[in-house]
C-alpha cells in the first residue's frame, strides 16, 4: 500500500511507453521500481495503447532487456478491444460478420486466437484500427470504404504520436484521424482515457479494488491522465516520455503529482508509511 494524497493506494497502473521504455531502451532505474513495488507488495499492472504487441511477445521482450515482468502483469488495448466485441455479440446475440484489421500482428494475434475472422469484406462487420507502420493508401481506402457502407469503427486509442529513441513517431491517432477526415465518422475509442479500459484493468487488478485504491502512472495527460481525472483517480505524470517540461502543462488534465520517472515517483511516495 502507498500513502498518497489522497489516502491509501493499493495498486498502480503504469503506462509503457514512455514510462517503461523508450522503443526497445529501458528507461533508467525502472527495474528498480518494479522491484520496490514488489518488496512492498503493491500490486501493478503495465497497461498500453500500443496495440502492436501481444502480452506474451512485450513481456518476453522486456524479459530479456533485463526487467521481469510476467504475461498477466500486462493488459493492452488489443485485449480491450477484444472483450469489447465480445461483450456487444452477447449483448446483441449476434456475432461479428468479419473484422478488417488497421494494424500490426499484436492486434492480429488478439483476434484470431478468439475467433474472429478477418477479411476486407466487412460491411456488417467491423473495422478495427491501431497503430500500423506499414499504412497506406490501399487500407485507407479499404477502411473507408466499408466504414461508409455500414462497418462499426473501432480504434485502440487516438495518441498522436509515440516516443522511440529517434524521438516522436506518428501513432495510431495519426491513422484514426486519416480515416475519420475521409469517412466524416469518428472511431468508439477502448483504450486510455476511456472508462472501459479503467474498469477491464481494475478488473484484473482485483474485485476487492476501489478507485480511490488505484494510481496511475504515464507520461501523455490526454491520455493517462485524462483517464485518472475522468474515474477519479490519482495520477503522476513522469517527464520521461512524451512530456518533459511540467510548466508548459495547459489544458484540463492536471496530474496530482509530477515526477522525473517512474523510479522517482515509486521512490518519493513509498516513502511515506506503508501499510
Amino acid at each position: 500500500m502507498i500513502y498518497g494524497g489522497c489516502g491509501v493506494y493499493k495498486a498502480i497502473l503504469i503506462d509503457v511507453d514512455g514510462v517503461i521504455k523508450q522503443g526497445k531502451t529501458l528507461i533508467p532505474r525502472v527495474d528498480k521500481a518494479i522491484g520496490i513495488m514488489r518488496e512492498r507488495s503493491v500490486r501493478f499492472m503495465l497497461v498500453t495503447n500500443n496495440s502492436t504487441k501481444t502480452p506474451q511477445v512485450l513481456s518476453g521482450e522486456l524479459n530479456a532487456s533485463g526487467l521481469v515482468i510476467k504475461e498477466k502483469e500486462i493488459m493492452t488495448s488489443s485485449q480491450v478491444l477484444m472483450s469489447l466485441l465480445k461483450q456487444s455479440a452477447k449483448l446483441h446475440s449476434k456475432a461479428v460478420s468479419g473484422v478488417y484489421v488497421v494494424g500490426e500482428s499484436g492486434l492480429i494475434e488478439e483476434l484470431r486466437s478468439n475467433g474472429y475472422t478477418l477479411t476486407s469484406d466487412v460491411t456488417r462487420g467491423v473495422v478495427a484500427v491501431g497503430l500500423d507502420r506499414g499504412f497506406t493508401y490501399t487500407k485507407l481506402a479499404t477502411a473507408t470504404r466499408s466504414i461508409m457502407l455500414g462497418a462499426s469503427y473501432i480504434c485502440t486509442n487516438t495518441d498522436r504520436t509515440y516516443p522511440t529513441e529517434d524521438g516522436l513517431m506518428p501513432g495510431a491517432g495519426s491513422i484514426a484521424a486519416s480515416i475519420t477526415a475521409a469517412t466524416g465518422r469518428r472511431p468508439l475509442i477502448v483504450g486510455k482515457p476511456s472508462k472501459t479500459f479503467f474498469k477491464q484493468a481494475l478488473r484484473r487488478l482485483g474485485g476487492d479494488l476501489s478507485v480511490s485504491d488505484v494510481l496511475i502512472v504515464g507520461d501523455r495527460p490526454e491520455t493517462d491522465i485524462k483517464m485518472a481525472n475522468l474515474v477519479g483517480c490519482d495520477s503522476v505524470l513522469v517527464l520521461s516520455g512524451v512530456t518533459k517540461n511540467a510548466a508548459k502543462l495547459r489544458g484540463l488534465y492536471k496530474p496530482t503529482y509530477v515526477f522525473s520517472d517512474l523510479y522517482e515517483a515509486v521512490e518519493k511516495l513509498l516513502s511515506t508509511p506503508v501499510g
